[in-house]
């Protein structure tokens, strides 16, 4: 049985990492991150990355998080209205999570059945590192 002084240590070394993205694309991207902090899981978006600028997506908890970038995100009056041709596919270490509409978005977990006016973006899996990860938009 581990004493509650041991666990509280044991809880709060748990690793956590600065995500930073940098968009070296010739045009603006929109970003989305679905990760853990302090045991939660949260999905939350949309952040504007223009070319050549790296921006920070704030502290996760790792090992690991899943990140998604769409410039082909169709925006109207603030709203997500779909993705413009062709569409995000799903590949090897992407996992389907639902973007919401608007401008920005939060919400606790990370949904897969997706709801009206939702739409599953194909989340990149990373793996943290250190208590700095760098992800780039090539």
């Amino acid at each position: 049985m581990m004493i509650p002084a041991l666990l509280a240590a044991a809880l709060s070394s748990a690793a956590y990492s600065e995500i930073e993205v940098c968009n070296e694309r010739a045009e603006a991207h929109r970003v989305a991150v679905s990760g853990v902090i302090d045991g939660q899981r949260f999905t939350e978006g949309w952040l504007h990355v223009a070319p050549g600028v790296c921006v920070s997506l704030g502290v996760v908890q790792g090992p690991e998080a899943y990140l998604f970038a769409a410039s082909g995100a169709v925006m109207a009056g603030g709203r997500f209205q779909g993705w413009a041709t062709p569409a995000p596919e799903a590949g090897g270490g992407h996992a389907p999570i639902c973007v919401s509409p608007g401008e920005n978005f939060s919400y606790e977990g990370a949904r897969t059945e997706c709801g009206r006016g939702e739409a599953a973006g194909y989340f990149q899996r990373i793996a943290l590192e250190g208590d700095h990860t760098l992800w780039r938009i090539r």
